[in-house]
Parts: structure tokens; C-alpha cells; sequence
């Protein structure tokens, strides 16, 4: 391409400066959209810096497409803001002029070109045969993605020749990731299942490709099977357990645990108790062995209560109800512990409602509850009797869960009681705050503790109080450490700061100081992480206080 000079910048400023003017709005702007086009329709005058220029202005004249974010869906940032179909004239022209230009040869037009058919639907089944020529071999991973991605939004309205070729294409990408030596992100499964799940939606011949494939029963594969929904994954799994059958269990994932629990049996349970010892199995192990409870797997169940994971946590509870409990002593505060940390979540409505149906088998308790509103402070005004009844029913196991002896625990436990609430000073609270060191990580410290602004809407005065005295009985989301395994057989935990594909970030703390110091690790050297319900918030923050100390410290936090 040869250079085609100041005219055509000169019109791709002014398509900015109308972008300026006129904001993302529900309709294009047809200024910018205009002048994007005069330039890409004479792509012979113009460079591939020019036209990726002119591409990047015609996808802000829609609008731009959504913005990428480790919680966005992998096809956000192959979606315009305002939607094509809406303007079927403008999108027909710009197909128009656009679906001729791709394949370029040149590999950043080319992306742009596939990201603008595809953000527009083309419908055209050419469109999806050129764009499987960017797959191959020894294609960058970065690119399949985005082709697949662009491949998903698309809308051919015919057959589309060589589609099923993209069974080998997601069989292959796990492989590159490991001949390129890279770490997979911390969402790649997530992502890839996603795109998968979509085109098999579309072309469900992707989907019987990928169950004949022959590469496809390994475990470094049976994440995929998600995406084939029923009845499609019930073949894979039979394709997975001819193939369990000359594989060492060893060698199982929790993937594959999740698909072959499909069609449980005694050999597949024998199977995943021979893998109880890898901790980062243990969670999708708990969830296979709760289908068919066995007294033998009891010990199992009780030790996934120290999970912090939604659906194990659910799995262990209703599995530990249908079984008999000969010692529910020993059990029932752990089943606290686990319904206070759902209280800190009222997405956990699923593990509340098993906690409390053990507790009534076995804990004896007789209190309904009624889930009428599902806020975090609601919650704990709705289960305060629960765990009323728990302190004065089975004291000795309120007192172990506490972590305290006893006369700490029952001072402090009568000084919320006591606390005044009322006569509560904020300004004497805002000065404790500061001394008893709360200021360190929830005003300007290192940033360990949450945002305490707003907390007056989320809990009561009381149960501010508890999180305070009792930090590791009720731990909101994000105070969690994190328990990592390395190579070397190394344990460390601490507070997450930061989680990339490449490195993760802790602060850990240097014993009862109050001071935490950095480690910075390399992903590859973590071989299992575990989101534990300790809180990164040290016990005995408040020594010294007294009930009206109490109450001035609540008083303030309310003002946040």
C-alpha cells in the first residue's frame, strides 16, 4: 500500500473530533463513520497503519466495542455499544466495503477487519471460510483466540465448509500454551469454554467433531466437554472413561473428576479416595463423593468445611445430614463457622439452608427462619437467635470456635452485650480507631482491609463489634488469606494484592508485630492455592477497651 498522504488524516481527525463532540449515543455517528469509510474504500492509496487507524474510527463511530476486564465475557470486546442490527442500512454498507479488504495479508488489518465483521454479524459464509485460514500450527495462541471469538459472533446464513475444523484448533491451544512455555491467564478455561460453548450453539457440528476427535479423552481436555451440553457431554464422558480405564488415576483433574462423577460408580469412588491426599482435587472430590454419602467418606466431609467454596461447602453439609452423626459435639461448630461465613455472603442462601437442616437433625435445634430479605445486615439480625441459641446450647464449642479461653471469650462476648450504643461517642471512636492500629489497613496503610465507607447499611453496631473481637468468625469477602503450595513443598498465606498470569503478590504477616511484609511469586512455582475463611484481621485489636470503649468505636465506624 502506498502512502496516501495528509487527506487522509486530515479526515480521520475530523472523524475524532466528531467523536468529541458527539458521545457514545444509541445510534452511530455518522460523521466519523463516513470518513472511515472514504479511506477503506481505497485501501490501494492508503498504509496498514492508515487503515487500522481508519478501522479503529469506524468501530468508535458504533459506539467502540466493550471494554476488557477479567469479569467480562470473552465476546464483550467483539460487541459494538450500539447495536448494528438496529441500523440495518448503515451495517449493509459498511459490510459492504469492509468484507472485501479481509484477508489483507497484513496480520494487525487483518485482526481489526475480523473484529468488525464480527461485531457487525456478518452473515455472509465466506466471511467464515477465509477467516479459518488464520488458524494453523504455528498461529500465536493470542491469534486463535481472537479468531474464534470472531468466528462466534459471526451469522452465516449458509453452510459454512471446514467449520468442524475448529475441534482441532481448541484441542490444539493448550498444547501451544505449553511449547510457548507461558502460563494459561487465571480465567483461560473460563474463556475458552465460553467460545466454545457459543460456536458449538451455532454450528453443532463443531461439537460432534470434538467427541470424535481422538485427542479429545485426555485430561488437559476435559474441561472443553462443558461446552457441549446435553446429550453431547454424556458422549464424551463414555469416551473419557474408556479411556480412564488404561490411565493412571494420577493423572485425573478436576475436570475430569467432574465429568466421569456424571455416571457415578463404587470403582470411580474407590479412584478419587486414592487422590483425597492432592489438595487441589479435594474440592471437586467432595462434590463426586456427596452424590452417593458413604460413613467411610465422613471425615472427608467435615474437613471441606474449612472450604471456602460455595458448592463444596454445600456438598459437604448435605452429605454430613443424610449421614448418622454419632458425635455432633465435635461437628456443630464447624457447621457456625460455615453458616456465619455465609452470612457475610447472601449469594450462600443454598449453604444457610443446609447448615440449618443439619442443625436441626443434629444440633437439636427448633428455630424457623424466614430469608424475607437477603442483605448482609438483614442476615445477621435474622440469624442473631441462631447463633444466640448456639453460645447458650453448646458453650464449650462457641468457646473452641472462638479461638479464645474462656474468660477472654465470655469478657468480651458480655461487653458487646453491654456496649451503650446509644451514648456512643464517634469522636473518642475515631481516636481509638487510630491507636488500636484499624487505621493501618483501613485508612491509607498497605490497603489490606476493605473499604469501610457505608458500613452502617451492611451491619448493625453489634455485629460491627463482633467482626472486630471475633475476626475469624464472620469474614466478609476480600479479608480472606489465601493458603498457596509451592514446587518445593512450601506452604506460605497471606493477604492477596495482586493476580496476573505471571505473578502473584502477598502480604503476609510478621507474627502478632502488626507489621506485613511482600512476597512477590511466579505463578508457575504455585502448585495449589486455597481461599481459606481466615480472617487477614489479627485477633486482640481491642485489648484494653471496655464495653463503653466499645460503643464510642461503633459510634464512629457508623459515620464511614
Amino acid at each position: 500500500m502506498r502512502q496516501r498522504g495528509a487527506p487522509a488524516l486530515a479526515r480521520l481527525a475530523a472523524g475524532r473530533a466528531s467523536l468529541i463532540r458527539f458521545p457514545v449515543t444509541n445510534r452511530p455517528q455518522f460523521v466519523a463513520l463516513r470518513e472511515a469509510l472514504a479511506i477503506l474504500r481505497q485501501p490501494e492509496k492508503g498504509t496498514p497503519q492508515l487503515g487500522v487507524m481508519a478501522l479503529a474510527l469506524l468501530q468508535q463511530a458504533f459506539g467502540g466495542t466493550h471494554p476488557v476486564a477479567a469479569s467480562s465475557r470473552a465476546l464483550a470486546p467483539f460487541e459494538f455499544r450500539v447495536d448494528p442490527a438496529s441500523f440495518p442500512d448503515v451495517a449493509a454498507e459498511v459490510l459492504t466495503v469492509v468484507r472485501p479488504l479481509f484477508p489483507s495479508g497484513n496480520p494487525l488489518v487483518d485482526a481489526e477487519l475480523a473484529r468488525t465483521l464480527a461485531a457487525l454479524g456478518d452473515n455472509h459464509p465466506d466471511t467464515a471460510t477465509r477467516m479459518l485460514g488464520a488458524f494453523g500450527v504455528q498461529s500465536p495462541v493470542a491469534s486463535d483466540i481472537h479468531y474464534l471469538a470472531c468466528l462466534a459472533r459471526l451469522n452465516p446464513g449458509g453452510p459454512a465448509p471446514g467449520l468442524t475444523n475448529l475441534a482441532e484448533v481448541f484441542l490444539w491451544l493448550d498444547n501451544k500454551i505449553g511449547d510457548a512455555g507461558n502460563m494459561p491467564g487465571l480465567n483461560w478455561k473460563t474463556r475458552v469454554t465460553e467460545l466454545a460453548t457459543e460456536l458449538i450453539e451455532r454450528h453443532p457440528d463443531i461439537g460432534l467433531a470434538l467427541i470424535g476427535n481422538r485427542q479429545l479423552p485426555a485430561p488437559e481436555h476435559a474441561y472443553l466437554c462443558e461446552s457441549l451440553g446435553e446429550p453431547r457431554i454424556d458422549f464424551a464422558r463414555e469416551r473419557f472413561m474408556e479411556a480412564a480405564e488404561g490411565l493412571s488415576v494420577q493423572r485425573w483433574n478436576a475436570e475430569t473428576i467432574d465429568l466421569l462423577v456424571r455416571k457415578p460408580s463404587e470403582k470411580l469412588f474407590t479412584g478419587l479416595r486414592v487422590l483425597w491426599s492432592r489438595p487441589e482435587l479435594q474440592s471437586a472430590i467432595i462434590q463426586a463423593l456427596a452424590r452417593q454419602p458413604a460413613a467411610a467418606d465422613r471425615e472427608k466431609f467435615v474437613a471441606a468445611l474449612e472450604s471456602a467454596d460455595r458448592a463444596t461447602l454445600q456438598s459437604a453439609l448435605d452429605a454430613l445430614t443424610a449421614l448418622p452423626d454419632n458425635a455432633p459435639a465435635q461437628t456443630i461448630g464447624a457447621v457456625i463457622r460455615v453458616l456465619q461465613h455465609a452470612l457475610a455472603r447472601p449469594e450462600f442462601a443454598g449453604v444457610r439452608t443446609s447448615a440449618l437442616a443439619w442443625l436441626r437433625k443434629n444440633g437439636g435445634l427448633q428455630l424457623e427462619v424466614d430469608e424475607s430479605f437477603s442483605d448482609r445486615r438483614s442476615l445477621e439480625l435474622i440469624y442473631r437467635p441462631v447463633l444466640h441459641w448456639f453460645a447458650t446450647s453448646h458453650p464449650a464449642a462457641a468457646l473452641e470456635l472462638s479461638g479464645m479461653d474462656v474468660e477472654t471469650y465470655k469478657f468480651w462476648d458480655q461487653a458487646i452485650r453491654d456496649a451503650p450504643f446509644v451514648t456512643g461517642k464517634a469522636q473518642n471512636g475515631a481516636t481509638l480507631f487510630k491507636t488500636h492500629r484499624c487505621a493501618d489497613c483501613h485508612a491509607g496503610g498497605p490497603g489490606l482491609g476493605p473499604q469501610l465507607s457505608g458500613l452502617n447499611e451492611r451491619m448493625s453496631p453489634a455485629g460491627m463489634l463482633r467482626a472486630v473481637v471475633f475476626p475469624h468468625q464472620d469474614v466478609p469477602p476480600g479479608e480472606e488469606l489465601l493458603r498457596v503450595t509451592l514446587r518445593d513443598g512450601s506452604l506460605l498465606s497471606g493477604a492477596v494484592v495482586l493476580q496476573t498470569p505471571e505473578t502473584l503478590i502477598l502480604h503476609q504477616s510478621k507474627g502478632d508485630t502488626g507489621q506485613w511484609e511482600t512476597i512477590r511469586l511466579p505463578q508457575s512455582e504455585v502448585v495449589h492455592r486455597r481461599q481459606t475463611r481466615e480472617s487477614t484481621m489479627p485477633v486482640g485489636l481491642m485489648k484494653g477497651t471496655n464495653a463503653r470503649d466499645l460503643a464510642d468505636l461503633a459510634a464512629y465506624l457508623q459515620t464511614l
